[in-house]
């Protein structure tokens, strides 16, 4: 429908993240049946950030911003009330930082093994240190407001406390008989969110209308998942094995973003820890070889499910006066089916292999061409499934010469 005055992009980002890391393990065989692990491990990151967006410095005079005229002496369109400006740090369009985060991880493990029994056991603990500060009162983080009256309603700048986790363990696998194997695992996991959650809108400014500012948050806990998996392998006849493996996830303390209002009633989003998420399944592996023949079979049935698709998911659906989601709901990896088969003839001088992957449709959401506004209230994201996916590559190899130290090969790849 036609351009924007001064260009159509006005954003310009600048982001450098610079990690220095130190790693150390140490291996202890003990005995014939305890193997001792240690280590520790250290990332010190600096992030820089520096973002600006092009404003027009004749913004809120009252003129006529895309009034213009035509200069005949020039031959060009002149709009005299556009004057391209760059804002600093005080205000809502730039954030400019630099941070130094830290991270800190220790483990200790024993792998025990004996005849028919093998068992993995460890616990791992993890730091991790914003080194930034957060404000004191959220609803008037940057001291836009004043309050001479009530100093409660003064934001301070405080230092973010570290986070912690310790994360216990555990993997053992049994042997039943000559030919089957149960294996079984079971671990806490800890991830630490992304920085842009921690650090985004450093100066805590919160702009004039709701629903347009969306702001960091140094307080926020790390993601924290636990796994369980149990499964069989079987050798059912000489050269054919299957495995079977039944898991399941829970992921805790998912970024989300919580609407906060501030005392001149402006709505604004701040990351936070809300959401949840789960996941869980099926996989099989099936493999048989014969002389010159070999198969491969690789199935898995997932399910994953969770409170929010990303995580400004709750803080969009409030400015868009659409009701939060209240129960789980497909996450955009949800892929209900994976299937993947490989075969492959192979001779000394020749071989060609065949692979055919299946990949059922994830989510996306699905919106009617005509709209209600009242209908839109209960729409729910991921409501609908993509189309499936099906593919077969080919890779073979001649080997024509192979006379040291000359070697000639004739190979064909058809990628699909």
């Amino acid at each position: 429908p036609g351009f924007y005055t001064g260009g159509q992009s006005k954003n310009h980002n600048i982001h450098k993240e610079n990690k220095y890391s130190v790693k150390v393990d140490l291996s202890w065989q003990a005995n014939k049946h305890h193997l001792l692990q240690v280590g520790i491990l250290g990332d010190l990151i600096n992030l820089k950030n520096d973002w600006h967006i092009i404003r027009n410095a004749y913004e809120g005079t009252g003129v006529q911003q895309d009034d213009f005229y035509f200069d005949a002496v020039s031959g060009k369109i002149v709009f005299p009330y556009y004057k391209p400006t760059v804002y600093g740090d005080t205000t809502i369009y730039a954030d400019v930082y630099s941070v130094w985060p830290k991270n800190f991880g220790a483990y200790i493990q024993d792998k025990m093994e004996y005849d028919e029994l093998v068992i993995n056991y460890g616990l791992r603990f993890d730091q991790f240190s914003p080194s930034s500060v957060y404000p004191s009162q959220i609803r008037n983080p940057g001291n836009l407001l004043s309050f001479p009256d009530n100093p409660e309603r003064m934001s301070q700048h405080l230092k973010a406390k570290p986070t912690y986790q310790l994360s216990p363990r555990i993997g053992l696998a049994y042997q039943l008989g000559q030919s089957a194997v149960l294996h079984f695992g079971y671990g806490h996991f800890f991830q630490t969110p992304p920085l842009y959650a921690l650090y985004q809108n450093r100066a805590f400014l919160v702009g004039p209308t709701s629903y347009s500012t969306v702001m960091g948050n140094t307080e926020l806990k790390p993601q924290k998942s636990v796994q369980y998996e149990v499964g069989l392998g079987q050798e059912l006849i000489t050269g054919m094995n299957l495995e079977v493996t039944v898991f399941y996830k829970d992921i805790y303390n998912l970024l989300s973003t919580k609407v906060v209002t501030t005392y001149n009633q402006i709505a604004y989003g701040m990351y936070t820890n809300k959401d949840y998420g789960n996941i869980k399944g099926l996989e099989v592996k099936y493999d048989f070889r014969f002389e010159n023949f070999a198969a491969y079979l690789n199935y898995t049935l997932q399910y994953a499910t969770g409170n929010a698709d990303n995580p400004t998911e709750t803080f969009t659906r409030a400015g868009n006066s659409m009701d939060p989601i209240s129960t789980l709901i497909p996450l955009a990896w949800d892929q209900r089916h994976t299937l993947n088969l490989t075969l492959s003839y192979s001779l000394p001088r020749f071989s060609l292999t065949v692979t055919g992957y299946y990949n059922s449709g994830v989510p996306f959401t699905w919106s009617p061409p005509t709209q209600n506004r009242l209908a839109d209230i209960n729409l729910y994201p991921n409501n609908s499934i993509q189309p499936s996916t099906f593919d077969v590559d080919l890779y073979g190899y001649y080997n024509l010469i192979n006379i040291k130290p000359l070697q000639i090969e004739l190979t064909l790849n058809i990628y699909n």
